[in-house]
């Protein structure tokens, strides 16, 4: 045992990207240390392994595969007929926690939480709207240590007061579908985040100098006949020349995008690309 008081006592520096990586003083003294690569002692840390918890329900089955969420941290999620695995990035660094389904009523699943940290289990409760095209809408209550399902799927637990306010799920990769739109439209942008041109700047003068374009718009349109792509020109030009042809004859278009999904909540459309 230490027993000179300016020797008890020793600095750590961790890794900024990785967590489980420090590096450790051998003097009560910080600043002889940089990174944990240059530290006089070095720790790789490891998770111990989490207790095992048989699954007791099935998921449904047009949710396997891999799906990209937008809740928060957007992790990236696999999911087969009892399991869901939730990834987030910290950087460079990967956070994994493990669902398990416990029990299931209707569209709401008892799902146990285990963490890699080795933490104890948590119980939460996943609601998932049935799928629609590539999109599943969800929400996930607090985690609780209470195992029952009345208890943990009380719909007080939601986090979204009494507004409900649902995450969504996108497959990836997802499959095309059919715009529920068609046509040509121009269209005026307005709000703190415009789409922007592609090209810096905008296009130059030439060779348009020769035509001059009487006539710009923002452009969207989907006319092709599957109605699969959305194509949007922020600065097309419809003046035509003598002939008959765009002035613009070397146009770009600024965004292509392709429709995955979409459905109706609180009165409002929502379209996915």
């Amino acid at each position: 045992k230490e027993s000179r008081k300016e020797e008890k006592y020793r600095c750590f520096i961790r890794n900024r990207e990785d967590d489980l990586y420090l590096g450790h003083s051998i003097t009560p003294e910080c600043s002889p240390l940089k990174t944990p690569e240059n530290s006089p002692i070095r720790f790789r840390l490891s998770y111990v392994k989490h207790e095992v918890v048989p699954p007791g329900c099935f998921l449904p089955r047009n949710l396997t595969g891999d799906w990209q969420s937008t809740g928060p941290g957007e992790p990236h999620l696999t999911i087969n007929a009892t399991h869901i695995q939730e990834t987030t990035w910290r950087g460079y660094s990967a956070k994994t926690s493990i669902y398990v389904c416990l029990q299931h009523r209707g569209s709401r699943y008892l799902m146990a939480k285990l963490s890699v940290e080795g933490c104890q289990t948590e119980y939460v409760c996943w609601e998932m709207v049935p799928r629609h095209h590539n999109i599943v809408r969800f929400r996930v209550t607090w985690p609780l240590i209470y195992q029952g399902y009345y208890q943990v799927c009380d719909y007080a637990n939601f986090r979204s007061g009494r507004e409900w306010q649902y995450h969504t799920l996108i497959a990836d990769p997802p499959e095309p579908i059919s715009c529920p739109i068609g046509g040509r439209f121009s269209f005026v942008q307005r709000g703190p985040s415009p789409l922007t041109k592609r090209i810096l700047g905008g296009i130059t003068s030439s060779p348009l100098d020769t035509y001059p374009c009487h006539r710009q718009v923002s452009d969207l349109s989907v006319c092709t006949p599957d109605r699969r792509w959305i194509n949007i020109d922020m600065d097309l030009c419809l003046s035509l020349n003598k002939d008959g042809h765009h002035v613009d004859y070397n146009r770009m278009l600024d965004y292509r995008l392709q429709c995955v999904g979409f459905w109706h909540e609180n009165l409002r459309s929502y379209l996915v690309t």
